[in-house]
């Protein structure tokens, strides 16, 4: 009897290891679940970032380009308004009235 006693304290213990090694298993599998979700959530920020990033690369290249002709347009205002300032200051001292 004493042999049968050991041996069901035996497999009582290995049982017991068992479950625990189950519950273990079933945390860790949800847990895995869990950081896998995460990573994905990730991923996908990541990929929406990175599409913001070209998006506001194209739109500061855009600006710098509108800059650019913006500047050039005031630059041909100012010489037009010379031209004009010159062409009527010319006409006054023709004595004919200014040119449009």
């Amino acid at each position: 009897g004493e042999e049968l006693s050991q041996q069901l304290e035996q497999v009582q213990a290995d049982l017991q290891l068992t479950r625990e090694r189950e519950k273990a298993n079933s945390q860790a599998a949800a847990r895995a679940e869990e950081v896998s979700q995460q990573l994905e959530q990730v991923q996908a920020d990541l990929q929406l970032t990175r599409e913001r990033e070209k998006a506001n690369t194209a739109a500061h290249a855009r600006v710098e380009e509108l800059s650019a002709r913006v500047e050039q347009l005031q630059e041909d205002l100012q010489s037009t308004r010379q031209r004009e300032k010159a062409n009527t200051q010319a006409a006054a001292r023709a004595g004919r009235p200014p040119e449009h």
